[in-house]
């Protein structure tokens, strides 16, 4: 709320309002709340060192593009296109004053708010620029929110504000992990797939993603997946419907890890409570960008996102290759083309050659892969045959 922002941010905030005092949009308390709740602390104060002329240039582009987004046929006021940002960007650009007033950075940073206020599109999501810069995330985010109407605003806060925290450590692990050759060392030692991928155990991983996730609330995602659950179990809001899911990132988010889930998880891969906690807030910004995979061969991952089976590993002996029956545990599958700027990555960390990969849904499952045994799963009855 409000109350825990400074002077300058109330100040802020309430310039905005302002300007949208007669445009029917939410009542004021309902939008300063969503402002409030969809910027980490880093967003904000992005947001208040931006010039309150270029979020006022925002807000009117947005306002005066709707003599482009409506016409009026028998009457009544219709909306002729899908795109509002694309409208407010020329309107924009029509006006003589925008390239006098405004450096080449704080054009860009304008036009890219505009721009991008939508993510998705008639023709599918919307991918943000490599190098949009956090003040422009803050100001995207803003205009973002501000194209919702109330109707959908319940709804729309928490994606937003889900979408900026993911974006976050999206950025972190770009700029904070793959520069960092301490951080790196997460690697060493760990299970390298001929299926391109890094096999790295969930705890270290998570301690890094710790370290580099700022002052981005790893509770608060987790949150923002309950509630939109909670949406979807009201009928409000699928997310677990393709069309629905680019309104996040493109592909399907994530879904949470329940209370319920907690002790058999535990048990399977010998790791405590609030280690499954974090993860399940984590892996949401690591399944929507890419990082981890979703299959391994011809087998769909848990929807835990943890590694539970058997590999065979590649080794040497007197320079004789050989391979051996691994199991593998409560590992997450990180796609190695996030990392393929890194040159001789197998050897540089030490890496272990494992193939062959065979996923268990359970211990006893993995026990008989491990025995020798292969897992017949029939498609129309769910009982488990084990053939030798």
């Amino acid at each position: 709320t409000l109350t825990t922002l400074d002077h300058a941010s109330i100040d802020l905030l309430e310039t905005i309002f302002n300007f949208l005092s007669n445009t029917g949009i939410p009542k004021k308390t309902s939008i300063e709340d969503a402002i409030a709740n969809i910027l980490s602390n880093s967003l904000l104060n992005e947001l208040l060192k931006i010039d309150k002329k270029e979020i006022a240039t925002v807000i009117l582009a947005m306002q005066a593009g709707k003599v482009l987004l409506y016409a009026k046929q028998n009457g009544t006021w219709i909306e002729k296109s899908r795109y509002p940002q694309l409208s407010a960007r020329a309107v924009l650009h029509s006006t003589i004053n925008f390239s006098r007033e405004y450096n080449t950075l704080q054009r860009t940073r304008i036009r890219q708010a505009l721009i991008y206020a939508q993510r998705t599109s008639y023709f599918g999501p919307i991918a943000l620029p490599d190098n949009m810069s956090h003040s422009t995330q803050a100001l995207r985010c803003l205009a973002e929110l501000l194209l919702t109407n109330q109707a959908e605003l319940l709804v729309k806060a928490p994606q937003i504000e889900l979408f900026a925290r993911c974006w976050e450590i999206e950025q972190a692990l770009k700029n904070n992990f793959l520069n960092n050759a301490d951080r790196l060392k997460v690697l060493e030692g760990c299970y390298y797939s001929t299926q391109g991928l890094i096999l790295v155990p969930v705890q270290k991983f998570i301690k890094v993603l710790k370290e580099i996730s700022g002052d981005v609330d790893l509770k608060r995602i987790e949150k923002l997946q309950n509630e939109l659950v909670n949406l979807e179990e009201n009928k409000k809001f699928d997310f677990t419907h393709r069309e629905n899911s680019k309104n996040y990132f493109g592909r399907l988010l994530a879904k949470p890890i329940y209370n319920n889930e907690y002790e058999q998880i535990t048990e399977m891969h010998s790791i405590d409570k609030e280690t499954i906690k974090l993860w399940s807030a984590l892996r949401v910004p690591l399944q929507a960008y890419g990082w981890v995979a979703q299959k391994i061969g011809h087998h769909s991952m848990p929807e835990n996102g943890l590694i539970l089976g058997i590999a065979k590993e590649q080794i040497y002996k007197y320079d004789v290759p050989s391979t051996k029956l691994v199991e593998l545990k409560a590992l997450v599958p990180l796609r190695i083309s996030k990392i393929n700027s890194l040159k001789d990555i197998i050897s540089h960390f030490s890496l272990r050659i494992v193939a062959e990969i065979s996923l268990a849904d359970n211990e006893a499952e993995q026990k008989n892969l491990l025995s020798g045994k292969t897992i017949k799963k029939d498609l129309i009855d769910s009982n488990l045959d084990l053939v030798g």
